[in-house]
């Protein structure tokens, strides 16, 4: 079979070629270019937004260090306020705070809203060991940590940094109360309250941002999909419309190179583009022959 190069392509292959090439470039720039900013940029949202929650969360902790400064509140009195204003808090409907001490080689829970029997307790259990990625501050290249104990990579972070990102597996808080038992992973913020020795944080769940990132993907493929279907329907009714009149010519040219044409015919002119003109010139052609021939007879 011999391989014809494009410029001998027919028309209609050619006008279906190109608009399938641009339908495909347009899907391929969707799905690899458009979609993962799109992801990037929500990530990025979620994370600004757990920052400033929880420097939010901060200010209750301040306020409450400088009343004990002005000599209002004694610092146990202090520490009780901050840590049941801030494990009352939400945001996001969700989203919780909580507080560990800087203590080492292992820190203690000082409060946890979602998973209050860890409050007091020396975080040690090797079930902690979920740690498997830190950032220190807001954004730098990431620390692989192949499982360290979350809690001590929170601490690790802030004393490097004074804030930052760490990701690991953790529990997700049902509606009902309680948490799941099934872990999930999260990227969480941290930062240090220097005045008390504390280490406060909050996270977002990766899942809630997989799936908020889908439903903006599978509208914007479907709506790739119809203006997709749209594109292909119009370049077919295109190339039907400009080869129909072609060919008609073409076989009116055709019976008149075999001598076997009808000088009286005429082409039905339906278009006022190329083709259309094409169609008009070939009848005036016949006019012409017409009165040529009528001349010599």
């Amino acid at each position: 079979m011999k391989f014809r190069t494009f410029r001998h392509w027919r028309i209609k292959y050619k006008i279906m070629f190109i608009s399938i090439f641009s339908v495909v470039v347009m899907l391929a720039g969707l799905l690899f270019y458009l979609l993962p900013l799109i992801e990037n940029r929500i990530m990025k949202d979620k994370q600004d937004a757990t920052r400033h929650a929880v420097e939010i969360a901060m200010g209750v902790m301040e306020n409450a260090d400088k009343q004990v400064k002005a000599g209002k509140i004694t610092l146990d009195d202090a520490k009780k306020i901050a840590m049941e204003d801030i494990g009352n808090m939400r945001y996001e409907k969700k989203e919780y705070f909580w507080i560990n001490d800087l203590g080492k080689p292992f820190p203690k829970m000082i409060m946890h809203p979602t998973v209050p029997a860890l409050n007091g307790k020396i975080l040690d259990d090797t079930k902690f060991n979920k740690a498997t990625c830190a950032i220190d501050g807001v954004s730098g290249p990431g620390l692989k940590l192949d499982g360290k104990n979350l809690f001590v990579a929170f601490n690790e972070v802030v004393e490097r940094a004074g804030h930052g990102f760490v990701k690991y597996d953790w529990p997700k808080p049902k509606e009902g109360g309680g948490v799941t038992t099934e872990l999930y992973t999260k990227l969480s913020y941290v930062k240090k309250f220097e005045p008390w020795g504390w280490t406060l944080g909050s996270g977002i769940y990766v899942d809630d941002v997989e799936k908020e990132v889908a439903t903006i993907k599978w509208t914007l493929f479907g709506l790739g999909i119809v203006f997709a279907l749209l594109n292909l329907i119009l370049a077919w009714s295109i190339s039907r419309g400009i080869t129909n009149t072609l060919s008609y010519v073409a076989g009116n040219l055709t019976e008149m190179a075999s001598g076997s044409g009808d000088l009286t015919r005429r082409l039905k002119i339906e278009r006022e583009d190329e083709s259309g003109i094409l169609a008009l010139a070939f009848n005036q052609f016949l006019d012409n022959l017409k009165n040529i021939v009528e001349k010599i007879t």
